[in-house]
């Protein structure tokens, strides 16, 4: 049995597009906690018996979200003719699929998918959503770069 003829440059288009569009509004959340936002708050900070194992700080979450935004920067300008343009965009990508990829995996304590804690708010978040998301992310980077390289 053959695949359907699919328009593989429309698939790559469209997986480059929702790599961008979800990275944005991750660093755009993240900004919005780091200026005080609560919208999700309370299943974002895994918890030991009701208890926040760390309280974020404002430039440790603005870094996430500047971190979130390079990496839209990068998916951006991945496709740069420019060899000293797209050369650090391609590594910054397949960095990120890795980072993202391992925290799906997870500390095999409070998180990922081998998490020893599952009662808390966010451990059911980071089974149901969390974790998940953080593998199809790094899957749809890996497929990126591995599309984008046979030009």
């Amino acid at each position: 049995m053959a695949f359907p003829d699919l328009d593989w440059a429309f698939l790559y288009k469209a997986n480059h597009a929702l790599l961008l569009v979800t990275f944005l509004a991750l660093a755009t959340l993240h900004a919005y906690w780091a200026f005080g936002g609560n919208w999700g708050h309370g299943s974002a900070i895994p918890t030991v018996q009701g208890q926040p194992t760390f309280t974020p700080s404002f430039w440790g979450t603005m870094a996430v979200a500047i971190a979130l935004l390079l990496v839209a920067v990068a998916l951006s300008t991945m496709a740069s003719p420019v060899p000293w343009i797209r050369l650090p965009s391609i590594v910054a990508i397949i960095f990120t699929s890795l980072v993202l990829a391992l925290r799906s995996i997870g500390d095999f304590k409070l998180l990922g998918f081998f998490k020893l804690q599952s009662g808390s708010r966010f451990a059911q978040m980071d089974t149901w959503f969390y974790s998940p998301l953080c593998l199809v992310l790094a899957v749809m980077m890996a497929c990126l770069i591995l599309f984008e390289s046979r030009g």
